[in-house]
């Protein structure tokens, strides 16, 4: 649904008019978010490949449950997201640049500033569409304010985050754990970012469900 890869010098010059169906991939990204965040939090993926090590080790991660989850941008997406967080109990905070005191009502949430959302969240997900002004809004200034044992999810758009300030972050253990299922170059570039073993990465399939496709189509 986000329209930063059409050529719109093109879609003039051809008389083509652009729309966009709201909503309709929102549940499939947000179950990936999920996902993603699950897996960090509790570590799966290492505990997969220690088996597949023959190692056998317990690997410990932590519970979702017991967070303060961090929702950046509560649209479409971003709402279906804290949807399904219901079920694991936990604290929630969302920031919005719209007023979100209905959602807020709804779900027993509470609406924040950025700075304090970055600040005292254990895990932040970002969901939002990709413009001048949300253009590396996660930078190093803003990743450096974060919890040193948190996590990062992105399953919205590339360049949201600045993926060496990100990296940076890692090396120093500035960071729990990342899951990135959109990069800012799409075939990645960084590798040593994608290979850090503490960031998870998926190839921009947040809203490739057979379910999500059908409804796009």
């Amino acid at each position: 649904v986000g329209l930063d890869k059409r050529d719109f010098n093109a879609l003039e010059k051809h008389d083509v008019r652009v729309g966009w169906t709201p909503g309709v991939n929102a549940l499939a990204v947000a179950e990936l978010a999920l996902n993603l965040s699950l897996t960090i939090v509790r570590k799966t993926l290492i505990a997969n490949q220690v088996a597949k090590d023959q190692k056998w080790d317990q690997v410990v991660g932590r519970q979702l449950s017991s967070l303060t989850i961090g929702i950046l941008g509560c649209g479409y997406v971003g709402t279906a997201f804290l949807r399904l967080l219901r079920g694991f109990d936990c604290k929630i905070l969302i920031c919005d640049t719209l007023d979100k005191s209905q959602i807020c009502k709804e779900f027993g949430v509470e609406q924040v500033p950025f700075d304090y959302l970055v600040e005292h969240v254990d895990l932040l997900s970002i969901h939002l569409p990709k413009n001048i002004d949300t253009l590396n809004i996660l930078d190093s200034e803003a990743i450096n304010k974060m919890k040193p044992d948190s996590f990062l999810v992105n399953t919205a758009r590339g360049g949201l985050v600045d993926e060496l300030a990100l990296y940076n972050a890692l090396e120093r253990g500035g960071l729990s754990g990342v899951a990135l299922d959109v990069l800012e170059q799409e075939p990645p570039q960084m590798f040593e970012l994608i290979n850090h073993p503490k960031c998870v990465v998926t190839t921009h399939i947040g809203g490739s469900s057979e379910e999500a496709i059908e409804k796009m189509g």
